[in-house]
């Protein structure tokens, strides 16, 4: 489960795949998920609902964000794979949060719905054959191959990881 050469995703991937450092994708997952729960479980309830300046996000919510993209990502991720070429559109990140806003948000539940995220991404990707990592399909008007969309869950999260040291922990 090799990362892909960056010929082989489009270019808005290639800042994110540069992020991870593994070259196998279940270790890349496996890396990325120890350090986000370390993160969530550092984190006090104010900084969770802490946003650095008007008009941002929280840090629940930057979480809540990269919780909904694996999603995403998975999803397409498991049509693709399927060899499923219906193209898929994008999605408006701004709205699933304003719109997830009334959802309770904790840190024991952050990381709960992460946990059970990644768990569900994992083992759909240990499933994959060659064959099926190697499959193309469109989404958002790029195409992409699945092992590309697995790393990019991973650098994804890891981008936003570093936001939150950055911006909100000041790290």
């Amino acid at each position: 489960m090799h990362k892909p050469a960056l010929t082989e995703v489009p270019p808005y991937y290639h800042y994110y795949l540069g992020l991870v450092a593994q070259n196998n994708l279940l270790d890349a997952l496996d890396a990325s998920a120890q350090e986000t729960e370390r993160l969530i479980e550092s984190l006090t309830e104010e900084q969770g609902h802490y946003a650095y300046a008007p008009g941002k996000w929280t840090a629940h919510e930057v979480l809540r964000h990269i919780i909904d993209c694996e999603r995403i990502f998975a999803y397409r991720a498991l049509r693709f794979s399927r060899f499923d070429a219906t193209p898929l559109n994008g999605f408006e990140e701004d709205d699933y949060i304003l719109n997830a806003k009334e959802i309770p948000t904790s840190n024991a539940m952050t990381l709960a719905d992460f946990r059970a995220v990644r768990a569900s991404t994992r083992v759909l990707f240990e499933q994959m054959t060659e064959k099926m990592l190697d499959a193309t399909g469109q989404a958002n008007g790029l195409s992409v191959n699945v092992r590309g969309i697995g790393y990019m869950v991973v650098g994804h999260s890891l981008h936003h990881l570093k936001v939150i040291r950055e911006k909100y922990l000041g790290q």
